[in-house]
């Protein structure tokens, strides 16, 4: 039940944050300046990911997993295991995002991402499923 409302509050906020992000905030950051697919996937990997999406994922986690959620364990969590989870982000969306950024038109950019980002939640929680 936690969870459920959970996901169905965060779910059309994450959505939105996300349509801006990847289309018109990425695009006139950087693609409508001439820069490249590639640095674009690089600056979204090591700064927008890191800030974005990890540790909202680990807090989220946390709190539906955890009699007494805490803001200080999910970030320490999520710092540990930065490294692998990064290499897991690469494994899918590094194909992906580089599509996204190349092909797909800045106003469908968010809903790609997003259902690029479905496939990620699946190898995201089975990566870390087990750690219940």
């Amino acid at each position: 039940m936690r969870s459920g409302i959970i996901r169905a509050s965060a779910s059309p906020s994450l959505a939105e944050v996300y349509h801006w992000v990847y289309g018109p905030i990425y695009t006139f950051l950087f693609l409508q300046r001439g820069v490249s697919a590639l640095p674009v996937v690089l600056f979204d990997y090591a700064v927008t990911a890191q800030v974005l999406y990890f540790p909202p994922y680990y807090l989220l986690q946390d709190f539906i997993r955890s009699e007494t959620p805490s803001c200080t364990r999910a970030l320490e969590q999520c710092s540990a295991q930065r490294w692998e989870d990064f290499q897991a982000l690469i494994s899918v969306f590094l194909p992906l995002s580089w599509f996204n950024y190349s092909f797909v038109p800045s106003c469908w950019r968010g809903t790609f991402s997003g259902v690029a980002g479905l496939v990620w939640a699946i190898r995201l929680s089975n990566l870390r499923g087990i750690e219940v």
